[in-house]
């Protein structure tokens, strides 16, 4: 799993081949000077959370890939990315749903 960091405000944690589209169709928008919206869903121990920031020019965006070889670029992809960030919604992010660990019964023996 690769990370993207969104400034200060926002890490989130997704596989390389869509951390590859989002890094190509962001540095287009922002190549051109572009402010555009990004959401994502988040798993947390109370359930799922929309998350939402929006991006612009002079912000510091962090790709980081959790392998050297950098997956192909999938140009439908990023059309697809490219198409949303023009929209009021902005760029969709699908990041992977991770298992949220729940404490058992066992769990609670173990500690003791």
């Amino acid at each position: 799993m690769g990370t993207l960091q969104i400034g200060s405000t926002a890490r989130i944690e997704l596989d390389d081949m869509e951390l590859e589209q989002l890094r190509v169709a962001m540095g287009v928008k922002l190549r051109c000077r572009e402010m555009f919206a990004v959401s994502w869903t988040e798993q947390t121990q109370r359930g799922a959370s929309e998350q939402s920031v929006l991006v612009g020019p002079g912000q510091p965006l962090l790709f980081s890939f959790d392998s050297c070889e950098r997956p192909k670029t999938d140009r439908a992809r990023v059309g697809e990315l490219l198409g949303a960030a023009s929209t009021l919604s902005g760029m969709r992010i699908e990041t992977s749903p991770k298992p949220v660990r729940r404490s058992t019964r066992t769990d609670v023996g173990a500690a003791r």
